[in-house]
């Protein structure tokens, strides 16, 4: 039998985010990314992408896409980087 890894994308790269990037990096940055949020469950992900001076995220979050795009950041989706790539 043949057995599928399913990963979950937002658990991924909060591991990732407390994993590779020192706190300190993003923490000053945590309030404002909770007000452009209406997700605070992005907020972290906005405060890293505001840190490193509004670097595009790749998320497939609507709500986040609309949320960042008034302030500035990208939110790509999947498909968006499969563009990019090929």
């Amino acid at each position: 039998m043949e057995r599928i890894l399913v990963i979950d994308a937002n658990v991924l790269f909060s591991a990732l985010i407390k994993e590779f990037t020192p706190k300190e990096k993003f923490e000053g940055y945590l309030e404002e990314a909770k007000e452009i949020c209406s997700d605070k469950n992005d907020s972290p992900y906005v405060a890293l992408s505001l840190s490193l001076g509004k670097a595009p995220i790749w998320s497939n979050d609507k709500e986040l896409k609309e949320d960042c795009e008034e302030v500035g950041i990208k939110v790509l989706s999947t498909e968006e980087i499969k563009l990019l790539v090929v």
